[in-house]
């Protein structure tokens, strides 16, 4: 979380602050949208595309501004490839598991990709093994209190989500 706030624009004014309030209103805007997300896809199975399209478009037009201001347009190049990169394995994820890893999964990712890639790849790679451990995680304790059966679906937008935002807390 620290990378995304150290923004260093040259002249350290106005370009600056704005672009910390960008990078701001992102977070918070992913925070809340990501709340109701994990509450959708844990009782209906889906993440709607009309919500998660327009909050991709937005994080990558606020952060690209935010990186233009700060005077640190790689970071552009970083969203643009996290997203590239967690949308197609996912969307690779998708078509091998035969549509058990949803598509509205393959979009959160690009989504989660470009936020994660404004901070760094490593927070990339992060966000993807995290969000792996935590699924793995949460599917084990299903399985132990039986609350599931190893055939049943779960929900994976929850574990994609709770890993990207450790990713950008802990890396």
């Amino acid at each position: 979380m620290g990378d995304y706030l150290m923004l260093h624009a040259s002249d350290g004014g106005v370009g600056s602050l704005m672009a910390t309030f960008f990078v701001l209103l992102t977070l918070t805007s992913l925070a809340l949208i990501s709340a109701w997300l994990l509450y959708v896809d844990l009782r209906e199975h889906r993440l709607p595309g009309a919500v998660v399209r327009p909050t991709w478009v937005g994080a990558g037009i606020l952060l690209t501004a935010a990186a233009l201001l700060s005077g640190e347009p790689t970071r552009i190049v970083g969203m643009v490839l996290g997203s590239m990169g967690m949308w197609l394995l996912y969307l690779l994820l998708h078509r091998a598991s035969r549509g058990a890893l949803g598509l509205g999964d393959v979009r959160l990712a690009g989504l989660l990709g470009t936020v994660l890639g404004f901070a760094s790849m490593w927070n990339v790679l992060w966000g993807v093994v995290l969000g792996f451990v935590v699924g793995g995680v949460i599917a084990v304790f299903l399985l132990i209190s039986k609350r599931a059966k190893a055939t049943d679906r779960v929900p994976f937008g929850p574990a994609m989500l709770v890993g990207a935002a450790l990713a950008l807390v802990l890396v």
